[in-house]
């Protein structure tokens, strides 16, 4: 499946200060997708691309803001220079209902 609107700007949004994650992006592919209630994972295919990034988790340096006021986080979790998954939590931890329509994202 291709990322999401959503998705794919909260990745964009990190790549403004982890860059690296921008030369693989239209490389990624979502292999699911699980609303957890509070959060959303977003799971991604194997790529055979590698990010040239040290670093294991590349965080959304910034929120989230979605019109009914609720705030969210992001980050994407690596392993070995390869995209994981993209978590996105609300904060606190909160029930949300998965809706992202009108979101904005602060970074």
């Amino acid at each position: 499946m291709k990322l999401n609107e959503f998705e794919l700007s909260i990745i964009s949004a990190i790549g403004k200060h982890q860059p690296a994650i921008l030369d693989i992006l239209y490389e990624l592919r979502v292999s699911s997708r699980e609303h957890t209630g509070p959060g959303l994972y977003v799971d991604f295919e194997e790529i055979s691309s590698k990010v040239n990034h040290p670093v294991q988790i590349l965080d959304l340096f910034g929120h989230i803001e979605l019109p009914n006021g609720l705030i969210l986080c992001a980050h994407i979790e690596m392993c070995d220079g390869k995209p994981q998954f993209l978590e996105v939590a609300t904060m606190p931890l909160t029930d949300w209902d998965g809706s992202y329509d009108g979101f904005i994202i602060y970074n």
